[in-house]
């Protein structure tokens, strides 16, 4: 799978390289199904032409949202906004890992200053808008068993 993505990499940004790749959703935490998809998320880094040219990209994604890949620079912008994605990649389970440059080994080497109060906001949040999808989810299944026939 790294050279798939490293390929989608190199179509996307020219001379990029890949720091890090992880599984991440149901594969990485056990709670996939038959039908389960898997889905990637990494980190790379540009050529410094690339950041301070025109050619930055921040994001790249495959048509599907299955590989979600950051530039470092823009990874580690949103780990100072304590957004719940990117801290969940810094603490991804060992076996989840598809790849990691030893670069990427400073980063997790301090992952805990990124654990910030600012946290707590976030992952409420998260918290929050799950729930509210999960009811609203079972809001919709039960509806058609509860619709009266006039």
């Amino acid at each position: 799978m790294k050279k798939e993505i490293e390929k989608l990499i190199q179509e996307k940004s020219k001379g990029s390289e890949l720091l890090i790749l992880t599984i991440r959703g149901s594969r990485a935490y056990g709670t996939e199904i038959e039908t389960s998809d898997t889905d990637y998320s990494g980190v790379y880094i540009q050529s410094l032409e690339d950041i301070l040219g025109y050619g930055y990209k921040p994001q790249i994604n495959d048509d599907n949202n299955d590989i979600i890949l950051y530039e470092v620079g823009r990874f580690l912008e949103l780990i100072s906004e304590s957004k719940t994605n990117v801290l969940e990649q810094l603490n991804t389970p060992n076996d989840c890992f598809v790849y990691k440059h030893p670069l990427f080994d400073d980063i997790l080497k301090h992952k805990d200053i990124f654990v910030t109060k600012k946290c707590y906001s976030s992952f409420y949040h998260y918290a929050k808008t799950q729930l509210h999808k999960a009811k609203s989810l079972d809001k919709k299944r039960n509806w058609e068993k509860e619709k009266k026939e006039k």
